[in-house]
């Protein structure tokens, strides 16, 4: 999507559609060259990272050095100083999720991953930034202890014949999806020069997951997204973060 000054437009073009079909995978772009990562597919879930230049999209998309780690779908993907970085994710099988803490960098030039110190927890559908300095900033996600309640609840359920224990766990699995405390609201930073990271700030609203986290001036904009399973908010919220000393 561009926009034409001169017509007052949107201008739409259309790219050759990827190896395939997935779903909450991620993305980024460098220079004229698109990214796409991981994400959720028919065969399950992926570890590929594929390129393709956006200057002659006809050259067709190019494999990539596969992630060096377990697949996942609903993580987060930036760019920064000539490397990619995947942070975090989530991996569903046979109804159990796992959620990852685990972070990589992949070098551009050479075509190659190297795994970076661990997050300080694990996270999905969060969302990165990158700063000014090449370092990178995480927001929010879901640490995955409420799910995996929900995640053993459903699993008792359908194990469960019609009948007073089975709606006694419904109820309870409903609980905890109705009553669910909203998700992460920390902000954590990483610099690649310490190979560190250090918590940042602790955001005083309730912090949206599965949205972009957009780069702005000084911090970053949060456009809608979800702050509870199912509860979709229309807020957009531009974040200002003072500069680290």
């Amino acid at each position: 999507l561009s926009w034409d000054r001169v017509t007052g437009r949107l201008r739409v073009d259309s790219l050759p559609p990827l190896p395939i079909a997935v779903a909450n995978g991620a993305a980024t772009v460098v220079g004229d060259t698109l990214y796409a990562f991981g994400g959720e597919s028919d065969r399950g879930t992926e570890r590929s990272l594929y390129a393709r230049s956006l200057l002659h999209p006809a050259s067709g998309w190019l494999k990539r050095a596969d992630l060096p780690a377990p697949a996942r779908a609903f993580t987060a993907l930036v760019a920064a100083g000539g490397w990619l970085y995947i942070l975090g994710g989530r991996q569903t099988v046979a109804g159990v999720t796992t959620v990852y803490d685990d972070a990589y960098a992949y070098q551009i030039s050479q075509d190659r991953w190297e795994q970076l110190p661990d997050l300080p927890t694990p996270l999905s559908a969060h969302g990165a930034v990158t700063t000014p300095d090449g370092g990178v900033w995480v927001v929010g996600g879901d640490t995955g202890e409420r799910l995996a309640q929900i995640e053993r609840l459903n699993k008792q359920i359908a194990g469960q014949p019609a009948g007073p224990v089975r709606d006694s766990l419904t109820e309870r699995r409903n609980a905890l999806q109705r009553d669910h405390p909203g998700f992460s609201r920390t902000v954590w930073a990483y610099r690649p020069q310490s190979r560190r990271w250090k918590k940042r700030a602790e955001l005083p609203f309730a912090v949206p997951v599965t949205t972009p986290l957009v780069a702005a001036p000084g911090g970053f904009i949060l456009p809608s997204g979800e702050v509870s399973p199912g509860i979709r908010t229309p807020a957009c919220r531009r974040v200002t973060v003072q500069r680290d000393n």
